[in-house]
């Protein structure tokens, strides 16, 4: 299908007979995440209009999740370990591609010099995420024992973290590189797993009418063309960074360096991610672990 053909049909769809609303995708996200960057940066751009395009923010996965299985919002940015808790429960969700890639390791009080250390300290984490799996992954690795202290949202960790609650915490960024003067890193989780997956682009299939399916895929075609993976940031980019997640120059490239982006559905990807699953099965956070073909959706593969 040549360019002007799927535009004359996107037109179609989107507008229809004159005095019909305009169909909109409204797309989820973790406000305090850097993991809907190419998102957001399409919109400053103007790549992506939010005349189609809504933003809804959220403050936790939980929230955005659940949102995301009541139909409340189309598309979540989100990390992965929610969309199979969500297909296990029995919900339309699927993860149509990945996209934010090893943002994600431990943090810990200044006094802290090893992950050695940590044992028998109180650790805080947000219940059944991606980095309460890949804490508990890292830990075992290193025969670490710990007292996990489980919070619902990255602002309370953090604020449990400053008050000396707890010792270590499993974070993101941008708050990691927001908070580098009072804590230290003690492990970047993508040492381990290099390229790892972390928050996905999931959809709730009931509720994609034809004209939104065509949204999403203009949305998915934008994030590819934006999330090349590792080239360097351009001096627009990091200005926007700084301005959208409130840090100075630096601590916008520092943070942009600890993150990658990158679309698709890789074996690699899948595999990964059903392995963390496995911790959550047996952490007691989900019943089954769902099929492959649950809870990916290649868009690209289900042309008719």
């Amino acid at each position: 299908m040549n360019k002007l053909l799927a535009a004359i049909l996107l037109a179609l769809l989107l507008f229809g007979c004159r005095g019909q609303r305009q169909e909109q995708l409204l797309v989820g996200i973790i406000q305090p995440s850097i993991d809907h960057l190419p998102f957001s940066l399409a919109q400053e751009q103007g790549a992506l209009p939010a005349r189609a395009y809504r933003t809804i923010s959220f403050t936790s996965g939980w929230e955005l999740n659940e949102a995301l299985c009541a139909g409340r919002v189309d598309v979540a940015i989100l990390p992965f370990s929610y969309v199979w808790n969500a297909v296990a429960a029995g919900y339309p969700v699927k993860t149509v591609s990945f996209l934010e890639r090893e943002t994600d390791a431990v943090i810990a009080i200044p006094e802290i010099a090893s992950a050695q250390e940590l044992k028998g300290r109180r650790v805080g984490l947000l219940k059944a995420s991606t980095l309460d799996l890949l804490w508990r992954d890292y830990a075992q690795e290193q025969g670490i024992e710990v007292e996990p202290v489980y919070f619902r949202s990255p602002n309370e960790l953090i604020a449990a973290l400053q008050r000396g609650d707890i010792a270590a915490a499993s974070l993101y960024e941008p708050l990691i590189t927001r908070l580098k003067n009072e804590f230290k890193v003690l492990h970047w989780y993508g040492e381990r797993h290099p390229g790892h997956p972390c928050c996905d682009v999931a959809v709730n299939r009931a509720s994609l009418n034809p004209a939104k399916t065509i949204l999403l895929k203009e949305l998915l075609a934008t994030l590819s063309d934006i999330s090349d993976g590792n080239s360097e940031p351009d001096s627009a980019v990091l200005d926007y960074v700084s301005r959208r997640y409130g840090l100075d120059e630096a601590g916008a490239g520092e943070a942009l360096r600890r993150s990658g982006f990158q679309t698709g559905l890789q074996e690699e990807g899948i595999q990964f991610e059903r392995q963390m699953m496995l911790i959550a099965l047996q952490q007691g956070y989900l019943k089954r672990i769902p099929e492959v073909s649950e809870v990916f959706w290649d868009m690209e593969a289900d042309q008719p």
